[in-house]
Order: structure tokens, then C-alpha cells, then sequence
């Protein structure tokens, strides 16, 4: 596969951009952890879009929110985590590539 004069596939974020957005969603991972009982106060059962330390948005639908806020905030990595008192937690799987 050709790639960019950075090195970067074509289509996709470079390393140096991968790391930035890894680094951005850890911290707002982090916000809601440490201001998880605050937060339910007030958007229990609710989906929140946070961005940096906000709370920029939250529904009970989360395509609702979903679309909001890429709408607002354009095509980027939203954390948008359900205020729970429990943790929820998702395994994913990978797909494997082929070569």
C-alpha cells in the first residue's frame, strides 16, 4: 500500500495523531472517573459527550447524542460514557487482518 509523504497510510491519522487523540479521551476518561458521584447527581441512567473537563452534552439515546455532538464538534473521538453506578464494561474483538 502506497503511503503519504509523512509515512501515514492514506485515510489514516499518523502515529503522532493517534497518540494526541489516545492522550485526549484518557483525560476525559479521567474527568469522569474522578467526578463520577458529582455527575450522577445529575445525568444518572443519561449518555454525556465530554470534551477536555465538560460535559458539552447528554441524552438517554445515545445516537441522539452521538449525532449532536459530531455534528457540532465534527467527525473526531467524543468519550461519551453512561452515567452509571455501576462501570459498564464492553469486550470488543479486533478483526484480524489478512495479508
Amino acid at each position: 500500500m502506497a503511503r503519504a509523504a509523512s509515512g501515514a497510510r492514506p485515510g489514516r491519522p499518523s502515529r503522532s495523531t493517534q497518540a494526541k487523540t489516545s492522550k485526549m479521551l484518557l483525560r476525559e476518561k479521567e474527568f469522569f472517573r474522578r467526578n463520577r458521584e458529582q455527575l450522577l447527581e445529575t445525568y444518572e441512567g443519561q449518555y454525556l459527550a465530554i470534551v477536555g473537563e465538560d460535559v458539552v452534552d447528554h441524552d438517554e439515546d445515545f445516537s441522539s447524542l452521538a449525532e449532536r455532538s459530531f455534528a457540532r464538534y465534527g467527525v473526531r473521538p467524543i468519550y461519551m460514557p453512561r452515567a452509571t453506578r455501576q462501570e459498564e464494561r464492553f469486550d470488543l474483538t479486533s478483526p484480524r487482518r489478512t495479508a
